[in-house]
């Protein structure tokens, strides 16, 4: 999945078996349980197109 909502709603349609998705996304689905909480760092990154010429 490319987006962490999707995963969810994939994981609450029993599309797959579990998903990483924020804590409110999860909480949408009462048929979801949250399994384990992680507090990870924010990390920016800035990307440019190969060969560009900006």
């Amino acid at each position: 999945m490319n987006a962490k909502p999707l995963a969810a709603r994939a994981a609450a349609h029993a599309e797959v078996d579990a998903c990483i998705a924020s804590a409110d996304v999860a909480a949408r689905y009462p048929q979801l349980e949250i399994r384990a909480e992680f507090q990870p760092t924010m990390v920016w990154l800035l990307y440019r197109k190969v060969g560009g010429n900006e």
